[in-house]
């Protein structure tokens, strides 16, 4: 039972260390879209004060830049702390120092595997350190109880020894005794009940450890299956439209067919659209490190299809 909790821990300690190094993996992606969107709006700054000494542009645009292009510097302060943070974090769990510099992680793009919810569902009855530990302990219950139930038998004694006569052992005499329970309807049925009721809370608590276990695996298997539908709809859908539409709105703008406004809400939608899609990448490995702790092996090394995939 130690050993299986001892396990389920280990598992727990690597699906966290596997959530923040997606998540600053993330961090890395958030500021180099930082950086990006900074490029952009210090080049279009840089336009708008031309084009303002020209008398071409108004130099409310101009200042908006610049407020623009000072919120994403904080960002990138913020962004920075998070990432000190993040990785401190990693180090801890690893057992390192905290000042450790990790190399930089990549994000991945796609989670394929060829396994149904009916194979996890049967892996994490089968590997699921925590139900192992639980199944020893029912064990335990089931022994307990069959001592218990032991103290209804007689105990029965052997006895004998050789007789020593004029000075001399001779003979043998022996002696078999037979020990009754007296006390049959209090002590012994008592000890066998306490028992019973001991064996049985402990099914019921296995039960529902198990059950709870499988709604771990459905939950994490449906949000897997989720955010990879959404992570495909981000990258070939939402993201593109939003690029396209800013490409759009800066032909307008410098056409004189937009304001400055509708540029920088362009600008903002593909930042939030590009943020949302890596964000997406992250909870799908975050969801998968929980997929793979509440089955209780690495998915794609320890876990076996069925027949019927």
């Amino acid at each position: 039972m130690a050993y299986e909790e001892y396990k389920e821990k280990e598992r727990e300690i690597i699906s966290q260390v596997k959530g923040l190094y997606a998540g600053l993996a993330f961090i890395y992606s958030s500021i180099d879209i930082t950086k990006e969107n900074k490029a952009f709006l210090e080049q279009l700054a840089r336009s708008l004060s031309t084009q303002y000494s020209l008398g071409k542009a108004r130099q409310e645009d101009a200042l908006k830049a610049q407020l623009e292009i000072a919120k994403m510097e904080n960002e990138l302060i913020m962004l920075e702390q998070r990432r000190q943070v993040t990785q401190a974090k990693i180090n801890v769990l690893l057992n390192h120092g905290p000042d450790i510099e990790l190399a930089r992680p990549e994000l991945m793009n796609s989670i394929g595997y060829k396994f149904n919810l009916e194979d996890m569902y049967k892996s994490a009855k089968d590997n699921r350190p925590e139900l192992k530990a639980f199944r020893f302990a029912l064990e335990r219950a089931r022994k307990t109880y069959s001592l218990a139930k032991q103290g209804y038998l007689p105990d029965f004694m052997v006895k004998y020894e050789r007789i020593e006569r004029d000075s001399k052992l001779k003979e043998w005499a022996g002696m078999i005794g037979v020990s009754l329970p007296i006390w049959f309807w209090q002590k012994q049925n008592f000890n066998v009940k306490e028992m019973r009721k001991e064996l049985k809370a402990m099914e019921a608590e296995f039960k529902d450890r198990e059950n709870m276990t499988l709604l771990e695996v459905k939950e994490a298997f449906s949000n897997v299956e989720a955010l990879k539908k959404l992570s495909v709809l981000f990258k070939t859908t939402y993201v593109p439209q939003a690029e396209q539409l800013l490409k759009s709105s800066s032909v307008n703008y410098e056409a004189g067919q937009a304001d400055f406004l509708n540029l920088l809400d362009s600008e903002r939608m593909l930042l939030e659209f590009k943020l949302d899609y890596y964000k997406t990448l992250v909870d799908l490995e975050v969801s998968f490190s929980e997929l793979e702790r509440a089955v209780g092996v690495d998915v794609e090394e320890g876990l076996k299809p069925s027949s019927t995939n």
